[in-house]
């Protein structure tokens, strides 16, 4: 029975789910999936990795296996959003300084997408540059000149790349760490 006096069965569950430690080991695994889900973020433009990374922090942070400051979740969400931001940024700026149109950006995701499911690993890379340049050449940009926009555009893709995996690495860190060598 309820030992806070309930007569609903319904909140008899909810408070026992949330008085034990099954509440603890739930938000725990969602958390451990919410990393790796975002490590793979950092690499497919569809998911967003470093704010999914901070969201697992979250969720461990209300569990009893962690006990982050609020400055500390303040100041690494603030991260995760500029490293998504700046992503997208990189990228726009690497094509406009080397003359790219908005086909180069979007040449630039669809490639890096197509070329992980044709040529993985690596295709990611390959994708991204041969996207670029595809995007383009379709706009009508002459073959030197195109080349020139997709290797801008894919300077500036891969600095965001290695941003958002930086910064996800570093959450990713911080998770691991307090769920595993609790002080």
């Amino acid at each position: 029975m309820c030992k806070y006096k309930c007569t609903n069965t319904n909140i008899d569950f909810f408070i026992w789910i949330t008085d034990t430690i099954y509440m603890d080991i739930l938000l725990t695994a969602v958390g451990f999936i919410l990393v790796l889900v975002a490590l793979i973020g950092c690499v497919i433009p569809i998911f967003v990795g470093p704010p999914l990374a901070w969201v697992a922090l979250l969720l461990l942070h209300l569990t009893n296996y962690a006990d982050f400051s609020t400055a500390f979740l303040v100041n690494t969400a603030a991260a995760a959003l500029a490293a998504s931001v700046l992503d997208n940024v990189f990228t726009f700026i690497g094509a406009k300084q080397f003359g790219g149109t908005d086909r180069a950006i979007i040449g630039s995701l669809i490639g890096s997408v197509a070329g992980l499911f044709f040529f993985p690993p690596l295709g990611f890379i390959l994708g991204a540059f041969l996207g670029a340049f595809i995007g383009e050449a379709t706009y009508g940009k002459k073959f030197w000149a195109a080349l020139k926009v997709s290797a801008g555009t894919f300077i500036g893709f891969m600095a965001g790349t290695v941003m958002k995996i930086g910064v996800t690495f570093f959450l990713g860190f911080w998770f691991f760490k307090e769920l595993f060598f609790i002080q």
